[in-house]
């Protein structure tokens, strides 16, 4: 019987170290900024820059705003909009900003939307380490770049997006 009860008061123990270093964690990184979903979330699997959404489930797990944007245009693009960002019209939409109006603009003016077009094709993509992420990743990126904001979309792109379905979508991660 006093075996269990040690047996016992050792599995509390351990319990309580557990939740006491994570409380510390989240603590520290509240006071570097974050907020406490995003301190929690921090700690539990997700860095900054990082986001998942599940096609099956319909699921997102992010943390930061930008990230939790990059995967509700994901969402977005697969539930909603026919896959929008793997057709051959996304694709020569893309590639006619890069190759026509980008291609006019200095380098050091480029903003980051653009940025992403100028240096796209290689943007990386959960497919594998080495393979970049293709379309539909600059899709994401795209909305991803605004923060939210529909005056950060440049024009070009506007008509490609539901900027109010998209932020129906977000507000949930907001």
């Amino acid at each position: 019987m006093i075996t269990k009860i040690k047996k016992y008061f050792n599995i509390l123990i351990l319990v309580e170290i557990i939740l006491v270093s994570s409380l510390i964690v989240i603590f520290f990184n509240i006071q570097n900024g974050y907020t406490l979903k995003q301190a929690s979330c921090q700690y539990e699997y997700l860095n900054e820059g990082e986001g998942y959404y599940f096609p099956d489930s319909g699921r997102i797990e992010c943390c930061f705003p930008r990230d939790c944007l990059h995967e509700v245009a994901h969402k977005f693009d697969y539930e909603e909009n026919n896959r929008f960002s793997t057709t051959e019209k996304w694709a020569e939409a893309v590639e006619y900003y890069r190759d026509n109006i980008i291609s006019e603009i200095p380098y050091n003016e480029l903003t980051m939307t653009q940025l992403i077009i100028y240096h796209f094709p290689n943007i990386k993509g959960n497919e594998c380490e080495e393979c970049w992420g293709g379309y539909a990743e600059v899709y994401a990126e795209i909305l991803a770049e605004t923060y939210g904001l529909e005056s950060y979309m440049p024009e070009y792109f506007k008509p490609y997006y539901d900027w109010d379905r998209l932020m129906e979508l977000f507000e949930p991660y907001i």
